[in-house]
């Protein structure tokens, strides 16, 4: 059975939500129209230069939702339950668990779904994971990311 998604294309499992992200942001790092910022949601230079700065939400919309990198995007740019993943992206990333999953759940109550019920358990090994920022090292940053993918996967989200 395939997993419903939002209106954007996003997914709307934690664990696959996740992966998908990593995999946009690693399609992102390749393409000379991008570079990573992690504070920059979706923005191109205003110098005219060749260059978007995307975080990591901003390479899904750059790729699964299909933004150009001409254009300024930023959640509240896009549908409720779509605007609530990619905050949920940027509080993953940061290490700010309860609230990623809290706004994961709420988009899954916009489109129709329950709630995801996780456990305190699962909430304490990501709290406990070390957070890595993207710079200076982004593979400790994806390291990070994939065990809390992961500590998602086990808890079955």
């Amino acid at each position: 059975m395939t997993e419903k998604r939002t209106p954007g294309g996003l997914p709307l499992t934690p664990s696959t939500l996740l992966t998908e992200a990593m995999a946009d942001l690693a399609k992102t790092e390749k393409m000379q129209a991008y570079v990573i910022e992690m504070n920059i949601w979706h923005s191109p230079r205003e110098d005219g230069l060749r260059e978007c700065a995307v975080c990591l939400a901003g390479a899904v919309m750059a790729q699964t939702m299909g933004v150009a990198a001409s254009t300024t995007s930023s959640p509240h740019f896009h549908g409720t339950a779509d605007a609530m993943l990619l905050y949920a992206l940027d509080y993953a990333r940061t290490g700010d668990w309860p609230a990623a999953l809290m706004d994961i759940d709420n988009a899954r109550r916009v489109v129709g779904l329950p709630g995801l019920g996780w456990s305190s358990a699962i909430i304490e090994k990501l709290v406990n994971l070390h957070v890595e920022p993207y710079r200076p090292d982004p593979g400790l940053f994806r390291r990070y990311m994939n065990d809390a993918i992961g500590i998602l996967k086990q808890g079955g989200l």
